[in-house]
């Protein structure tokens, strides 16, 4: 098993990186005529929203660390 440890921004930015990437695979799935190629899209938008529900902060930095 991998481990990474990410800071609040990091984590942050890798869970806006693969929204960015997840809003895109529903337009391509609907698009694509190959179902065997429509079945890799749905695994990979599967996967890709675990990760993020995993990378979710449970405790965001308080408002003066944001500042700061």
């Amino acid at each position: 098993m991998t481990h990474l440890d990410l800071d609040y921004c990091d984590t942050k930015m890798l869970s806006e990186i693969l929204v960015c990437d997840l809003s895109e695979h529903g337009s391509e799935i609907a698009h694509t005529d190959t179902k065997d190629y429509r079945d890799q899209l749905k695994v990979k938008r599967d996967f890709l929203r675990r990760l993020i529900a995993q990378l979710e902060p449970s405790n965001p930095p308080d408002q003066a660390l944001r500042a700061g």
